[in-house]
This record gives structure tokens, sequence and C-alpha cells, in this order.
């Protein structure tokens, strides 16, 4: 028997000496051998407190070591309950690991909860996590709930943490839609995460990367009509009032609402007869943005000065791009926003069939959009082609909508508008650029009453004495057409 095996008896015999145990484990760490002869040693010195913490952690250390390429030994009796914590402060990341692989899951939570799960494999925590979600029969536990995203975010998930996340996770909209696309994919019911999304959406004023395909899964799983509403409404401020690009599902949204008789919040109704003005000017030319003048020029003589567009809407044998339903819609809420005195330059972009009662086609909007706070007030002078001129004039500006000010103008043939804007926020007064629109060159064509009398004013201004004629003869048949009717319905 070699002095080994004699010190081994020993100690089987019931002698306590460290020194014997010292002399089996070895000083260094890079002396001991642990292995199925001696793993008994060393399970017996890191119970003597004679040592020092700091060398019974190099046995743990090594006893985890073994452990972990010996997966058929029984770690129990190494890691016993009472000492799992002294083995995890030696060797976290291979403590939990031998904790999961034995299915000794809460003594790996325990440890996970207390020291974090930085270190542990991804798979080993997918494991524990989806164990622990089984076992405690999906009870809400925060520290649970946190691993859980841990391994998700590692993109490591089964269908149970998913479940776990899509029910209790709540973190930025980002993450919520991540975790929506995994849960889709599992083909797992979203609703109550889509509600979560919409809902955290509108409170933190952010639009989800994929907010058009939750809001059609939320809708299509008949959702509840106040959260599809709030977002509709939400997601129709950000773009009449923001300018942001909305998904066409927000459109045919609102036209959902609104022909099942919902109450809908104007801004929704003044977004999609917008969005229908902007289908209609799809296929026509860009009208010129409005000319600057230099700031001397504000005062003095006009400048070069804007040629509008003859209509102002759809020309002429251009194909309608909205269907018999928008139409009737348009009809609706124009007659709806010209009943509250609200009328807009994109109303002038809609069909002329539909505009031409609310005489549209013949104003010139002047429009701009500050905070709604704000007071603006227009300047303005009204030049003749003759030279007649009226002077500068200044006037309030309405607040037609949050922000939005519109005033309109009736220009004839040959007459200039120059205007600018003088605004009053925080305190402070600014002014715009000066502008000017001019009504010289546009087109002249069409029936009504004003586009009669600016042809002639053309024809008078080119000499086109036939072509002044022909229209005062349409004007003058068109008009006693309307005295002798006008009788009749009254």
């Amino acid at each position: 028997m070699d002095e080994r095996e004699s010190a081994r008896q020993c100690l089987f015999m019931g002698a306590e000496n460290a020194g014997l145990e010292l002399y089996l484990c070895r000083e260094k760490a890079f002396q001991m051998d642990v292995n199925s002869a001696s793993v008994e040693d060393y399970r017996k010195a890191v119970q003597n407190e004679a040592f020092t913490d700091e060398y019974r952690n190099i046995i743990r250390r090594k006893l985890v070591e073994f452990y972990l390429h010996h997966p058929t030994e029984d770690s129990r009796s190494a890691v016993p309950t009472k000492e799992v914590e002294a083995y995890a402060s030696a060797d976290k990341a291979g403590t939990v690991s031998i904790l999961i692989r034995d299915g000794r899951y809460q003594d790996a939570f325990r440890i996970v909860e207390k020291y974090g799960a930085e270190g542990i494999p991804a798979d080993q925590l997918l494991k524990l996590t989806s164990r622990l979600i089984l076992q405690n029969d999906f009870e809400e536990n925060p520290v649970l709930v946190s691993l859980a995203w841990q391994v998700f975010s590692k993109d490591k998930y089964d269908d149970v943490i998913l479940i776990y996340l899509r029910d209790y996770y709540d973190g930025s909209i980002r993450h919520l839609c991540r975790l929506w696309r995994r849960a889709e994919g599992f083909q797992l019911d979203t609703y109550t995460l889509e509600e979560r999304i919409l809902l955290r959406s509108m409170a933190s004023r952010q639009f989800p990367e994929c907010g058009e395909e939750i809001l059609g899964a939320y809708i299509r799983q008949q959702g509840s009509r106040r959260v599809i509403r709030a977002f509709l409404t939400y997601l129709a401020s950000w773009y009449f009032l923001g300018g942001r690009k909305t998904p066409e599902l927000v459109f045919s949204g609102i036209e959902q609402q609104i022909l099942q008789g919902e109450q809908l919040d104007i801004v929704c109704r003044l977004a999609l007869l917008r969005h229908y003005s902007e289908l209609c000017a799809d296929g026509m030319a860009d009208a010129p943005d409005k000319e600057k003048e230099s700031p001397e020029d504000a005062g003095g003589t006009a400048g070069h000065a804007e040629e509008l567009p003859g209509t102002g809407n759809t020309a002429a044998g251009q194909k309608n791009p909205l269907t018999e339903t928008q139409e009737k819609i348009a009809e609706q809420l124009l007659r709806e926003m010209d009943e509250n005195g609200m009328r807009f330059e994109f109303f002038g972009r809609l069909p002329q069939k539909l505009i031409q009662a609310y005489q549209i086609e013949d104003k010139v909007f002047v429009e701009e959009q500050f905070r709604p706070d704000s007071r603006v007030i227009l300047h303005y002078r009204l030049q003749e082609q003759n030279g007649g001129d009226s002077g500068w004039i200044s006037e309030p500006m309405r607040n037609v909508y949050r922000g939005i000010f519109v005033r309109e103008f009736l220009l004839f043939y040959g007459e200039t508008l120059t205007y600018y804007l003088s605004i009053l926020e925080h305190g402070e007064i600014r002014k715009t650029d000066s502008y000017q629109v001019s009504l010289v060159g546009m087109d002249t064509g069409g029936i009504t009453r004003y586009k009669l009398l600016n042809h002639m004013l053309e024809a008078r201004a080119e000499g086109n004495q036939a072509e002044l004629t022909r229209t005062l003869r349409q004007y003058q048949s068109q008009d006693a057409y309307v005295r002798k009717l006008l009788p009749l319905m009254e």
C-alpha cells in the first residue's frame, strides 16, 4: 500500500487530520487532480473549515470542473442544497450548468436571481427558464420574466417562453414588436400583445416599426373598437398635422369605421380627405411653389408673380382614382367640413364634381401651420393688372384646426396677391418672407361664373374679340337660366 492510499485509509477509519487531507488534495491548484478515485478526498476536504475559504473555493472549482466533464456522476453529494451558494461564489456558471443539467431548477434559479445570468450558456438558460415557467404553472414572477427576456434576446426561445413573455413582458415598443413577430411565427394567440403595443405606442407617442401589420392583425381578430378608434385617431393626427407617412391600412380602417357609422374624431375625417386629395394629385404635375420676394419688395413694387394652375383639381380627361364608395365618403365629409367652416387648400385637388358646389376651385388659399396657441396676422395687398392697388391690409388669420391657419381669396385674371405673415409665439413676434400669387397666364377654362368672368378678362387682355363675345353670351345665358330657376325653387 503506497503513502497516498495509507493516508486515505486513515481518514476512512475516522482520523481527522487536515494535514492528511492537504497531502491527498495537494496545496496548489495546478497540483490537484480530481478523478473518480480521488473525488471523495476533495469532497471531504471542502467540508473542512480548518482550510481557508480561498483554498476551499479552489477545491470547489475543481469539483465543478470534474462534474461538468462527468455528467453521469451524482452532483447532489458534492453540491448539496445548503452549499449551492458557496459553490456559486467559486464558479457561478459551472455550478448553475450542473444544477440545470441535473434538474435542480429551483437551486439554479436561486443563484441566477442573486448573482445574475452572465456567463451561463444560452442553451442552459433556455432549459432553466422554460422548465421553471412550467413548474410554476405560468405564474408571473418579475425575475423570471426578466430572465425569459434575456434568453429571448439571445434568440433562444420556445413556445413556453413566448407565451410567458406575451402575457407578462412590458418592455419598449421595439422589443414588443420583435416579440410579436416571433409569436406570430409560432402561430400563438397575439391579441393581448397587439393591444399592449397599440396602447403603449399611443402613450409614448411612437409608431411601431410593424405597426401596420399589428393593427391589421388586431382588426382581423375583432379587437376592441375603442382601441382601434383611438389608434386610428393617433395615426391620423400624426399624418394630418405632422406629415408622417402613413400606411394605407390606416385609411382603409377609417373608411370602414365611417361606413359602419362609428363616431370618429374629426382629425380622422380630415386625414381621409387629404389622403383622397393626394390620390387625385398623383397623376397631376405639381403646382409651382410660391415665389419669395426680397424684403425690399414686400413694401414696394411686386416682383415676379407665380402663375397658378388652371383648376386646382383633377385635370380634364384624367381618370378619377377614387372608387364610387370613396366619392360618397368624400362628398359626406366635404359637406360636414363646409358646415363647420373648415376649408383647406388640399380640397382643391379633389374631383371637380365633388367641390364645385363649394366654389373651392375658384379660390386661392393662404394656408400655413404654426403652434396651436400662436397668433397669426396676415399682411396683404391686391394689385390689378391696370395698376390699381388696394394698399397693405392687416387682419388676423383664423385658426381653422389645431394650428392650421387659413385665409381664402377670390382673385380675378390679372390680379396679384402679395402677402407675408407676423407670428406671435412665446411672447415674440417674427415675420415670414413675402410671397406673391398671380392669376396671369392661368387656365381660365370652366363653366362657373368665376371662370367665365376670368375667361372674358383674358380674352379682352389678349384682344380676342370673338372669344370675348362668345364667352359673354355663355355667361348671359347661364345667368338667365339661374334667374329663371331660382323662383321655381322658392
